[in-house]
Order: C-alpha cells, then structure tokens, then sequence
C-alpha cells in the first residue's frame, strides 16, 4: 500500500485524502483485530493451544462458553472486518484508474 501511496502523491485523489482513507481503515482493521485478541487471549489462552488441555471439566465449560458467547462476537469481528476490507478494496481500486 506504501508503493500506492507513493505514486498517487503528485495525482489529485491523493490530494483528497484516498490515501489517508485507505490507511485509515487498514489501522481500523488492525485495531479490530488487536482488540480482540487482547480480549480472548487471556481469557481462553488455555483452550486456544494446539494440546488439549488436562483440566477436564474447566476446559469444557470454555469450550461451552467460547460456542455460546464468543461465536457472535467473532461474527461481529468478522462484519468489520469484511466492511474496512471492501472500503480498502473500492479505494485502491479507484486510485489505480
């Protein structure tokens, strides 16, 4: 994206901010992402190994929470991302004309 940047700086869309908007909604989705990770991280950073954990009954009720509470959340997670990702796409598309 730095490359594009780069070229569009002398053109008149760079001048009306297309970079900046695009680089905004980039940070949008690494901001998304960061904050969900520092939310579940912590508190399933157990579960979210590659080993089953040895805890039998507490691992179960994660997994139980995980299905239940966090599937819609990381469906939310997704929408934003999916949103900041078809602004990127539209953006660098019309900078490319």
């Amino acid at each position: 994206m730095a490359d594009l940047c780069e070229k569009l700086e002398g053109c008149p869309e760079f001048q009306l901010g297309l970079c900046g908007t695009i680089r905004a909604a980039s940070k949008e989705c690494g901001d998304v992402i960061k904050h969900a990770l520092d939310r579940l991280v912590p508190k399933y950073h157990e579960n979210l190994h590659l080993r089953r954990s040895q805890r039998g009954l507490k691992a179960a009720m994660k997994n139980i929470q995980w299905a239940l509470v966090e599937r819609g959340r990381l469906q939310r997670l997704e929408t934003r991302l999916q949103k900041s990702t078809r602004i990127i796409t539209m953006l660098v598309a019309l900078a490319a004309r």
